[in-house]
């Protein structure tokens, strides 16, 4: 047989089941696990023999006779959690079953010891409990003495602890059983104290009540463990360690440190206390490392400590992302940290996205990218600074290329004044190939008009063809026609998402200078178009909707001053761009699934019958699952329920609209599944559901 097939066979089931018991399907978990038991146990010995090497281990385990029973390298685990989710479905007889196989199959294993004695508790059979956890004892450090085996001394740690635990329940309860025969006896020969007069207990009938208290760690699964503590904050699980060493060993051993955050103000005492406890969970690992660090604010006075413990006296690498916040460190002072640290650099040479809010010091996101060539996503968010920041006298911008950076996000506050863009050499220097891969690239809250004036007729766009999302928000100075500059050398084969939402609109933007074939190189592949608050007319989203509305998903137009939708039937005066079509639309986004029109211009009731009218003569918006009509005043709810009977909603957002209540509820009972309404919102853009703008 392909013994590659058999442990590619063997982990995607459990991969699978793994899964299955995260989503609850138990009985499908306990189907997957029972096949691949089957699928180990019919092996022959040989078979058995060759796997035992390409798992890395000898033919025979040291400790096993030549006519003994050889077992797949995994069924030991395969029982394991098997039995963890028979007791999920109660069945406990079974896993105990299950459990004493594994003490047969790994008997100098602790985990079959400890899987046996927790079910065997679980049935009140604290003694068999007690007797297992000493076999498990005795038999390991036999194997450790006579083969010299090496074991989990956390496990076998664990393994005394319980033992030891167990033995105090049966103590108690002899005490407590002891008690009671004593004060049965004393009620026969007449001997029982007269109550006090004032009603209090004595010391004795407090003995005598006093109930058997049950430590959780030493009944639940492993698996349930994880799952509580996982709703848990950090800092709470750091300090639930000091409630014992059985719950300092158990929360060590757990796989719970692999993704940390901690979210308020923290100190370099946090940091530190978490780093030691990850390192202790991971002690006999041989590569100390984390998937994910969130810092999302630390306490002022240790900004400074919490940094050089990060990059200077960790001892753990991040392998995926780091996401950290400082509110009056620089990024100067990071990138020189890093530089004079050969350590911090090792441990985040693999680090593949990076989010940094820091007081911006221009030109040293340069040197951050440089020491972190690995780097396939950066976003830079600067921290208010307390003083004027200034541009270095001298400075020549690198030419490195980075191929790894995938995503390139940069979000400032337009309120404050910055020197320059975050790389802004990136946007001033023509023909620059330094992000030959960028698929994504968001810019909110910078001032452009410095660029605009020193590059002419140059756009820095046309160097990121591969771009699949491009998002603009709240700049000064960027607007369609600084996007459309040099309009013919662009194109965007790949592009998805795009967004530009102006800040300021002092024109109408029509499209008419662009001939469709360059529209067509920018926008023909859309999944989601979003230029809300843009300047954007009727006639101008006509003219994309023709070349990139056929894939287009969701469609983003509120607050959009130009799009002007009819008030009735004899329009008085025809906007310039012309009047929303609602059968134009359908047509030409016939897959679209999301459409957002708050707060639009002079949107009403006519505006909800024009729609209802294009959709039944049309028999269009069949993907259509979520509408936002959110600071809509001027419709009724009379008209939106003749709306809903045409086209029933997943999801319907109406914030900021004076609908009665009885009718929202009538709403959601009858056509749409769910209706968000606060009728007390102020603004509709909201900083990680519909912006992209943090402050």
């Amino acid at each position: 047989m392909d013994l590659k097939t058999d442990s590619d066979v063997v982990k995607k089931v459990m991969d699978h089941a793994k899964k299955q018991f995260q989503a609850q399907k138990f009985e499908d978990c306990l189907r997957l696990y029972t096949r691949a038991i089957s699928y180990t146990e019919s092996l022959d010995q040989d078979t058995v023999r060759s796997l035992r090497k390409q798992y890395g281990l000898s033919e025979r385990p040291s400790y096993a006779k030549d006519d003994d029973l050889l077992y797949h390298p995994k069924l030991a685990t395969l029982l394991d959690n098997r039995a963890a989710v028979l007791e999920r479905l109660r069945n406990i007889k079974d896993a105990i079953t299950d459990a004493y196989d594994m003490i047969k199959v790994e008997p100098y294993n602790a985990r079959g010891y400890l899987r046996a004695g927790k079910l065997l508790q679980v049935q009140r059979e604290d003694r068999k409990a007690y007797d297992i956890y000493s076999n498990g004892i005795k038999t390991i450090a036999r194997g450790k003495e006579k083969y010299k085996l090496k074991v989990n001394e956390h496990l076998l740690e664990n393994l005394a602890d319980q033992r030891k635990l167990v033995k105090q329940k049966i103590l108690d309860k002899r005490a407590k059983d002891g008690l009671s025969q004593k004060s049965d006896l004393t009620r026969k020969g007449r001997l029982v104290p007269i109550p006090s007069l004032d009603g209090t207990v004595s010391k004795k009938q407090k003995l005598e009540d006093t109930t058997t208290r049950i430590d959780p760690l030493c009944v639940l699964p492993p698996e349930l463990i994880l799952i509580i503590l996982r709703q848990i904050k950090l800092k709470s699980v750091l300090q639930l360690r000091h409630v014992s060493k059985l719950w300092n060993n158990v929360i060590s051993n757990l796989p719970l440190f692999n993704d940390l955050s901690l979210i308020t103000y923290t100190s370099v005492r946090d940091l530190h206390n978490c780093f030691q406890l990850v390192l202790n969970s991971k002690r006999h690992t041989p590569h100390k490392s984390i998937r994910k660090l969130h810092i999302s604010s630390v306490k002022l006075t240790d900004e400074k400590q919490v940094l050089n413990l990060l990059l200077v006296r960790s001892q753990l690498s991040i392998t995926e992302s780091l996401d950290i916040s400082f509110s009056e460190t620089s990024m100067q002072l990071i990138t020189h940290t890093l530089e004079a640290s050969p350590n911090a650099q090792f441990l985040l040479s693999n680090l593949k996205s990076l989010k940094l809010t820091c007081v911006f010091s221009p030109t040293f996101e340069n040197k951050l990218l440089q020491l972190l060539p690995s780097l396939e996503s950066l976003t830079i968010m600067p921290s208010p600074p307390r003083k004027a920041i200034a541009l270095p006298r001298i400075y020549t911008p690198p030419t490195t290329i980075y191929p790894n950076l995938r995503s390139l996000i940069v979000l400032g506050d337009i309120t404050r004044k910055y020197p320059l863009i975050p790389f802004n050499h990136f946007f001033t220097q023509a023909g620059s190939t330094q992000l030959p891969n960028l698929t994504t690239l968001i810019i909110v809250g910078y001032d452009f008009t410095d660029l605009n004036s020193s590059n002419g007729t140059y756009n820095f766009l046309q160097h990121f063809p591969n771009l699949e999302t491009l998002v603009f928000e709240n700049n000064k100075g960027f607007n369609f026609r600084m996007l459309l500059k040099s309009h013919d050398l662009l194109k965007f084969p790949r592009l998805r998402r795009f967004v530009l939402r102006e800040r300021e609109i002092r024109y109408v933007e029509g499209l008419q200078l662009y001939e469709t074939v360059y529209l067509q190189n920018m926008f023909e592949n859309l999944h989601h178009l979003d230029l809300t608050g843009s300047a954007i007319s009727w006639q101008g989203l006509h003219k994309m909707l023709k070349v990139g509305g056929k894939r287009l998903t969701h469609l983003f137009i509120g607050f959009c001053q130009n799009i002007t939708f009819r008030r009735g039937p004899f329009a008085v005066r025809v906007p310039e761009g012309g009047f929303f079509e609602f059968d134009v639309l359908i047509r030409c986004c016939p897959r679209l699934e999301a459409l957002y029109l708050n707060q639009a211009t002079d949107f009403g009731d006519y505006s909800l019958t024009e729609m209802a009218d294009a959709i039944k003569t049309w028999q269009g918006f069949k993907f259509l699952k979520v509408m936002d009509l959110s600071f809509n005043n001027s419709m009724s709810g009379y008209k939106l329920i003749e709306l809903l009977k045409v086209k029933h909603l997943e999801k319907l957002i109406l914030h900021a609209v004076d609908i009665p209540s009885e009718t929202l509820r009538f709403i959601e009972a009858n056509y749409v599944k769910r209706v968000e309404s606060k009728l007390d919102k102020q603004y509709w853009k909201e900083y990680g559901v519909n912006s992209y703008n943090p402050f």
